[in-house]
């Protein structure tokens, strides 16, 4: 443990304490517990003296302790259906991981759209978004980064580093940047995009869930648009490539012909990949004007009971239960032996039946194993905001929150989301931005009902805000992934990272107050 972290227990520990005993709410005992454990719970999270998982178990061992909610009750909050969104979205991105399917993917959009370096850049960019909109950006960037280093390291036995530099740098932290922005696009792109859906609902169960279409039908805008500006800065104006560099188009096809042939596997995962996204986009009624495309749903006697969490437990069994080609060979394989076995005169009954239990084991889609790989740190992290969410308005804290940023409401909508905007994505180069939306999206709920501003006016774009976190290295895996390369030096990714986070606050801002009025209806 080193000095940061020691001095963060401490004032952890210390906060705690003092707000154990002097009750900063007299007239609400609940409310002062509640910022007690928030205050231990935030500063350990800043500070990250425990891994964030950990951290995020407090509120189930203290919220019972301090009287705020049973523990059953707290544990409801640890495993629910946005949960469940996340574990689907997970197991399809680990099936696409698992037969290859990824870097077919992403090496043939790079090889349709690259033919100059500028449009080599974009092509890495628009693959590493796509495929972020569906795994992880961590998973991302360490599938893309190889693949831009073998593409850079063939540039530079061509022409010498300095010429070949900014190239370097531009596709290096085209790949960062655009696995952070293809997140937000999607309701399991990222972490806080399920935070909110959770907070939302939990806060506000009357009103109508924010559905995957409409959610991606504002944030896939906001993700195309940050990408094209992102590459534009990058190729444009800060690392302008060399005009004398050239780019060899059979290096992507070389690395394509390397693949083996599209297997069944990657064909059945591409299906089921497809029949996810039809499910999630259609499962509820879309207007288009007087038109109305009507949900699938519509189809059940209780479709209100349905939501985008049993769509990806549906695609999940469907990965576990079927198998893949490999099983029908070997089945037949083992139908042979057994026949000469037979013919031999061998005691092939019992042959024949281990065979065939060794060759049904772990020969689907999706292997069970694949269980064993699931993110739990992740799923705690979430459980943990949950639970406070819910804690802030079981105790009324929310009420008291609320009433003292009342005077907010003299603001205009703009100013309002503009500043929330700022504080969420510089918050976020410093600490998790799972951790900063469970600890925000609660407090703007709070000012949402105290001032009556519609709600998704102040989470939707502080959800999105801490996807931007482009100006360090710790800010996020894929930061942290490209600069371990060695290639990108931290002045590059500060310049860049720093324009990058203006540039996001200004188009969320805009985008939410005119394009987000007719999504969401405010």
């Amino acid at each position: 443990m080193n000095r940061y972290q020691i001095f963060g227990g401490i004032l952890g520990l210390l906060g705690f304490t003092f707000f154990n005993f002097f009750n900063f709410f007299p007239e609400n005992i609940p409310a002062s517990n509640l910022v007690a454990i928030l205050f231990l719970v935030v500063s350990f999270w800043i500070f990250e003296v425990l891994p964030l998982s950990v951290t995020a178990l407090f509120p189930f061992l203290l919220f019972p302790v301090y009287g705020i909610i049973k523990a059953d009750t707290v544990a409801s909050y640890y495993l629910n259906s946005t949960i469940f969104l996340f574990l689907g979205g997970f197991l399809l991105a680990y099936s696409m991981e698992t037969w290859n399917l990824h870097k077919r993917i992403s090496l043939v959009i790079i090889k349709k759209i690259g033919h100059t370096p500028s449009s080599l850049i974009l092509g890495f960019m628009i693959a590493s978004a796509f495929l972020s909109m569906f795994i992880s950006n961590t998973a991302t960037a360490i599938m893309m980064l190889p693949i831009g280093l073998s593409v850079i390291k063939k540039i530079e036995t061509s022409f010498d580093t300095s010429n070949s530099r900014k190239f370097t740098v531009s596709i290096l932290l085209g790949i960062a940047y655009s696995a952070s922005i293809g997140g937000m696009a999607t309701l399991i792109g990222t972490a806080p995009n399920l935070s909110f859906k959770r907070i939302f609902e939990q806060s506000f169960p009357n009103l109508p869930e924010v559905t995957f279409t409409q959610w991606m039908a504002f944030a896939l805008p906001v993700s195309i648009i940050m990408l094209i500006l992102t590459w534009l800065l990058l190729t444009k104006i800060l690392y302008k490539t060399d005009s004398t560099l050239k780019i060899d188009k059979n290096i992507i096809k070389k690395e394509i012909e390397d693949l083996p042939k599209i297997s069944y596997q990657e064909k059945m995962v591409l299906i089921i990949t497809n029949l996810a996204a039809l499910l999630w986009i259609f499962r509820v009624d879309i207007e288009i004007g007087s038109f109305t495309i009507y949900g699938w749903s519509n189809l059940f006697e209780y479709s209100k009971f349905i939501d985008d969490g049993s769509v990806a437990i549906f695609i999940s069994i469907l990965l576990f239960s079927i198998p893949s080609k490999s099983l029908f060979t070997k089945l037949k394989s083992t139908k042979n032996n057994h026949n000469i076995k037979k013919d031999g005169n061998a005691n092939s009954d019992v042959d024949l039946e281990n065979n065939l239990e060794n060759n049904l084991q772990h020969k689907f889609l999706l292997p069970t194993e694949s269980l064993n790989h699931i993110p739990w740190d992740v799923l705690l992290l979430l459980g943990g905001g949950f639970a406070l969410a819910q804690g802030f308005q079981t105790t009324g804290f929310s009420e008291i929150v609320g009433k003292s940023l009342s005077n907010i409401n003299n603001f205009n909508n703009i100013t309002i989301v503009l500043f929330i905007c700022l504080i969420l994505t510089f918050l976020t180069e410093l600490t998790s931005n799972t951790a900063t939306t469970n600890t925000i999206l609660p407090i703007l709920v709070s000012i949402s009902v105290a001032t009556g501003i519609d709600p998704l006016l102040l989470m939707v774009p502080a959800t999105i805000s801490a996807s931007f976190a482009f100006m360090l290295p710790v800010a996020t895996p894929p930061n942290s992934i490209v600069f371990s390369s060695g290639a990108v030096k931290i002045k590059d990714m500060i310049i860049s990272g720093f324009i990058l986070n203006l540039v996001g606050i200004a188009i969320v801002t805009l985008m939410i107050v005119t394009w987000g009025r007719v999504v969401f209806n405010f």
